[in-house]
């Protein structure tokens, strides 16, 4: 294994390292706090409007979970990816910045897999005879774990649109949603594990069945014909090119405390050089959700109260290792390059190039196994998940050159790679999305957690419309 080298974060350069002394506060227009897709969407909405906006970012780099790397020439990305053809908002934004997409090669027939449970190594083809699996019915059967929970949840008709999650007559299904499954398909316990080690999220008895439904619905709120496709030149090229239509360019600083001042918004930050405070009578907060809890904000106790579920949900823990073949290992033990597994590493995938070739492979962990492997380094982190592809594989042993890992649930800007509402804890956050509406003139916040009938990008970009929209309103 070759450790990775000349590592860089395409999109780094946008973010001006300013320096500022102690002194009178700067007087702002509007400042937006977070230049991730929604505070960019929301602080070109407001320049958009004839504002003058200032952008802070505590990272140096724009896009927040979008991030592309290139180490060694090779571009990537290790944050979100896929966009939908029918996530409307974001594609105008790509449009009006010059940004472009790409389709996934088209293979000839779909992709092939092998699958490891117990040790034990076999094609996928040979998985309905296989004693390990668990499945009664011949057509469940025939298909791998992880496509058993969307198989189930597609027979599932409780929620008709995504917002009726917010509904009360829903919280009966507020629910774990190991419990949820296990009463409405009578499942066996090694079947709930190996779904469960298959999905992508925290734990079955962590997560709410609301929470997945709703989600479900989402997915089944989309278009007909609607597919997915990728940004060219990678998902941060996105963020670069929104930073870049801004007449002021993203500044580095890290936000300290938000206090009222006379129907005011006192800004305190922490730059390069010192401190430095900005006044402004608009100001929209598109930071991280687990951010919030540590910055000081100007709301009553009540409405805090009120709001804080919405911002402290559980976030999904993912974590990823991406490597070069350096060989064709899949060729020699006869086995489709793809892999699902029970271990701690559960996934291998190839990305492949227009021709089908495969040009990269990423370890994919999320849930209670990306947490478990948190507490290791970087470093230790590799070594773990080489360890375990060698004994589950033995051919991959000396063909892999590692590129870079990323490992979203020990970020400590994010927590995890997108949110999740937690069992029991519907009807909490439900009223603190309620509560958004109730919040001072002039003040608003932007994220994929504050949108819930939308997937994660299209819902980032559509709440700093939504939020630009908000503080736009006070005269």
């Amino acid at each position: 294994m070759k450790r990775r080298h000349m590592l860089s974060a395409l999109g780094a350069l946008p973010l001006a390292a300013c320096t500022w002394r102690l002194g009178a506060p700067e007087r702002a227009e509007c400042v937006v706090v977070g230049a991730g897709l929604a505070g960019l969407s929301a602080a070109l909405s407001l320049q958009r409007a004839g504002l003058t906006v200032i952008l802070l970012d505590a990272q140096g780099h724009v896009g927040g979970r979008l991030m592309t790397l290139e180490v060694n020439s090779v571009t990537f990305d290790v944050g979100a990816v896929e966009v939908g053809t029918s996530y409307t908002t974001l594609h105008a934004a790509a449009t009006e910045y010059g940004v472009t997409f790409f389709d996934p090669p088209k293979a000839a027939a779909p992709p092939s897999l092998c699958i490891s449970i117990d040790g034990t190594l076999i094609d996928a083809g040979a998985w309905s005879n296989s004693a390990s699996n668990p499945m009664q019915d011949a057509a469940m059967r025939a298909l791998p774990p992880a496509a058993w929970l969307p198989r189930w949840l597609a027979a599932c008709g409780d929620l008709s649109q995504p917002q009726d999650w917010i509904e009360a007559k829903h919280d009966a299904l507020d629910i774990p949603l190991g419990q949820f499954l296990q009463e409405r398909f009578s499942l066996d316990a090694q079947t709930l594990r190996l779904a469960e080690h298959a999905s992508n999220y925290e734990s079955f008895a962590a997560v709410s069945a609301l929470d997945v439904l709703r989600r479900d619905a989402i997915r089944k709120a989309t278009p007909q014909g609607s597919s997915t496709q990728f940004v060219k030149g990678g998902s941060g090229a996105l963020p670069v090119a929104m930073a870049a239509a801004l007449k002021q360019a993203p500044q580095h600083a890290k936000l300290v405390s938000v206090e009222s001042e006379r129907a005011r918004y006192r800004i305190r930050l922490q730059t390069l050089s010192g401190s430095r405070t900005i006044v402004t009578d608009r100001l929209v907060l598109a930071v991280p959700a687990p951010a919030l809890d540590r910055i000081p904000l100007p709301l009553t106790d009540e409405l805090q109260a009120r709001l804080n579920p919405l911002w402290r949900r559980p976030a999904t823990g993912i974590s990823t290792a991406h490597y070069l073949p350096t060989r064709k290992f899949w060729l020699e033990d006869k086995l489709p390059v793809n892999m699902w597994t029970d271990s701690a590493i559960e996934r291998l995938f190839a990305v492949t190039d227009a021709d089908g070739s495969v040009s990269r492979l990423i370890v994919w962990i999320n849930g209670a196994n990306a947490r478990r492997l948190d507490g290791l380094s970087d470093e230790d982190f590799a070594q773990f998940i080489e360890e375990e592809l060698f004994r589950i594989r033995p051919s991959t042993r000396d063909s892999l050159n590692l590129l870079a890992t990323q490992r979203w649930g020990r970020d400590p800007l994010f927590g995890g790679a997108y949110p999740e509402i937690a069992t029991g804890q519907v009807a909490r956050v439900r009223q603190a999305y309620q509560a958004l509406s109730s919040l001072p003139a002039g003040f608003a916040l932007a994220g994929d957690f504050c949108v819930f009938d939308k997937p994660g990008m299209e819902a980032a970009c559509i709440s700093g419309i939504r939020a630009a929209d908000q503080v736009l309103l006070r005269k």
